[in-house]
């Protein structure tokens, strides 16, 4: 007699492999958003701190390292950052992001 609770063998791959299409979808959706925050430094550094903050940011490695040297270069050449981006929060949040990344920051900046 077949018991109830158990879900057949060959629907448990059928979900399986529903899942692994959405966690892809979901990469490519992340992607983009990279891609459109690219001109807002305090954005990007927001959504990398939301990314590491939820446990997911292994799956964009290559994405943060590209962003955060950039954010880096971005920082040291123009040695002065906008009041909007001078708040203590983005300060303290790119110093620490930058910093997890083994990039050399002032911490008088």
């Amino acid at each position: 007699m077949l018991n109830k609770h158990f879900i057949p063998c060959d629907k448990l791959q059928e979900i399986d492999d529903n899942m692994k299409k959405q966690v892809q979808m979901q990469k490519v959706e992340v992607r983009k958003i990279f891609q459109s925050s690219s001109n807002n430094i305090s954005q990007q550094l927001n959504f990398i701190d939301s990314l590491q903050r939820l446990g997911i940011s292994y799956h964009f490695e290559h994405e943060i390292d590209e962003a955060l040297e950039q954010i880096h270069n971005t920082i040291t050449n123009n040695k002065e950052i906008t009041t909007k981006e001078g708040s203590l929060h983005f300060l303290a949040l790119a110093f620490r992001l930058l910093r997890q990344k083994g990039h050399r920051i002032s911490s008088g900046m």
